[in-house]
């Protein structure tokens, strides 16, 4: 397995008549999704709130659907009508403080819902998803989703290293049923060179329903389009103009020298210090 196979299922595919819409806050917490007619027959299920529930509030007043919001992290907020808390996390399996999406959506009487999920759980995403029933992956009409440790160094992640071949598994159960549809890169995260691939480590991905949208050819934007903002606003934003992201001629990264590398890291720095940080607010 080769971190092409990885890349490959997250070329950027083009929608039949979809339009971008920025739901959340400027910064880091809002997501660009598909706006549709279809998202006030919704429920959004939110996982990983911290002190940010911006997206959440904002897709509530846009489409009117009720939000349950989990998280095992924080404190329950005041209720508020349309809005359930939950002090829980996501995972693939049930444990003291997590359970995975299916067992959510069946205490919450969802079963026959479209769901609308959004999760920026850490690192968590990928055991959750690569357990999770098709049938209730396929519930879900978009999927507005932060992955983490894409390059698998283990730097921007709460959770083990999964394998490559696990996360190619994941990303290939998605994108059977989803366009990989619009991508933008994290900037306090930076990008890596693999096998001379380069790579961003941590990327906000939405991906849309191919049973209700129909389309699949390669996109013809160059990421971050102008309805993406930049997660940290002080620094530049990551520009994907290079293959899978840019459909046009397949670039390969050169490798850089050792010096370069490390004077990419030490701008980086702010980074490694978010993610230290919330480590120590996991244990």
């Amino acid at each position: 397995m080769e971190i092409v196979d990885l890349l490959t299922t997250l070329q950027p595919k083009q929608v039949d008549n979809a339009r971008r819409k920025r739901v959340g806050c400027s910064g880091d917490g809002g997501y660009v999704i598909m706006d549709h007619q279809n998202l006030s027959d919704t429920v959004l299920y939110s996982y990983g709130i911290e002190d940010n529930d911006s997206f959440d509030q904002h897709f509530h007043k846009l489409y009117g659907s009720h939000v349950h919001q989990y998280d095992f992290t924080i404190s329950p907020p005041p209720s508020r009508p349309g809005f359930s808390f939950t002090q829980e996390g996501i995972s693939h399996e049930k444990t003291d403080n997590c359970d995975t999406l299916h067992s959510h959506i069946n205490k919450n009487g969802d079963n026959d819902k479209h769901i609308f999920l959004k999760m920026d759980v850490e690192g968590a995403e990928w055991l959750t998803f690569l357990h999770m029933p098709e049938d209730t992956l396929q519930q879900c009409d978009q999927i507005a989703l932060e992955m983490h440790d894409l390059s698998g160094l283990g730097v921007n992640t709460m959770y083990p290293t999964v394998t490559l071949e696990e996360k190619v598994a994941v990303l290939k159960k998605i994108t059977n049923y989803f366009h990989c549809w619009n991508v933008h890169a994290n900037n306090y995260a930076s990008m890596f060179i693999v096998d001379g691939y380069k790579i961003p480590d941590v990327m906000e991905m939405t991906f849309v329903n191919k049973a209700l949208h129909p389309g699949g050819e390669p996109a013809n934007e160059i990421f971050p389009t102008n309805h993406d903002q930049a997660c940290h606003a002080r620094m530049q934003d990551h520009k994907l103009d290079f293959w899978p992201f840019y459909s046009g001629k397949e670039l390969i990264a050169p490798k850089k020298p050792f010096w370069q590398q490390k004077t990419a890291r030490l701008k980086r720095s702010l980074s490694t210090r978010k993610w230290k940080y919330l480590r120590n607010r996991h244990k």
